[in-house]
């Protein structure tokens, strides 16, 4: 048919318009083709979909079993991490005991006062065991027993240095009826005296001895060595040597 004003025909335009875009042929010619040809096409989709969904499924739980397993073992991390730490603790605590009984032991033993006190460290809840600062520990038991009425700073220092580092409390229950009114800084000398396994009255009998007629002076002090074999040695070198018979 032909259209006024227009050249060519209707079915003209209409086959030029089918051969130069593909895509509209179908639909314009055959429009329940189209459709069925889309529906085909879906259910390949879905069918390749659900082949997928089926693969993904045993992975799917699988690897909610793989993380099951990791939740278990990290529980049984957990549980050694923890056994090491409280064996840590228990180790530490031995080494602690040890050493502080070792030091009383010694410190029990002592009956000059000008010889050296042995230090006992202290078990912290953070730092594990510590050992006291040297500068700020009496070096012997007359230096220990001076620090009941402290008479000047490096004293009081020292004083408040080992109640801090012993955690010495004293509170006014502690006191019986004969100890009201007891001076705070013979009390804690009385603490620190049990802490450390000292004896005073070992140092006593020693300075009684001592004064007895004949009885020789006591040795100079000593000063603190870190190892009793390095004082045994000394002591051998301080031996005067024996002239050899003629």
């Amino acid at each position: 048919m032909d259209l006024p004003g227009f050249p060519g025909t209707f079915n003209v335009s209409m086959n030029i318009l089918s051969s130069n875009f593909p895509p509209f042929a179908v639909p314009i010619h055959g429009p329940d083709r189209s459709i069925d040809l889309n529906a085909s096409q879906l259910d390949r989709v879905r069918e390749k979909v659900e082949r997928i969904g089926d693969r993904l499924n045993p992975l799917e739980v699988k690897a909610v079993a793989i993380d099951a397993q990791l939740g278990r073992l990290k529980e049984k991390v957990d549980g050694i991490g923890a056994r090491l730490k409280r064996l840590e603790s228990q180790f530490d605590r031995v080494v602690f005991e040890n050493t502080r009984m070792a030091a009383r032991f010694q410190n029990s033993t002592l009956k000059n006062p000008a010889l050296p006190i042995a230090p006992l460290p202290a078990l912290h809840p953070v730092r594990g065991i510590v050992h006291p600062d040297l500068s700020q520990f009496p070096r012997h038991a007359k230096e220990f027993y001076a620090l009941r009425h402290p008479s000047n700073d490096r004293q009081r220092r020292m004083l408040s240095y080992l109640i801090s580092f012993y955690d010495i409390r004293i509170s006014a229950a502690e006191n019986s009826d004969d100890e009201v009114g007891a001076d705070p800084d013979e009390r804690a000398v009385e603490m620190l005296e049990a802490i450390l396994g000292l004896n005073e009255d070992n140092f006593i009998r020693f300075r009684e001895r001592a004064r007895e007629p004949g009885r020789p002076s006591a040795p100079p002090a000593i000063k603190r060595s870190s190892s009793p074999a390095l004082e045994v040695q000394d002591a051998k070198r301080r031996r005067p040597k024996r002239e050899p018979r003629q």
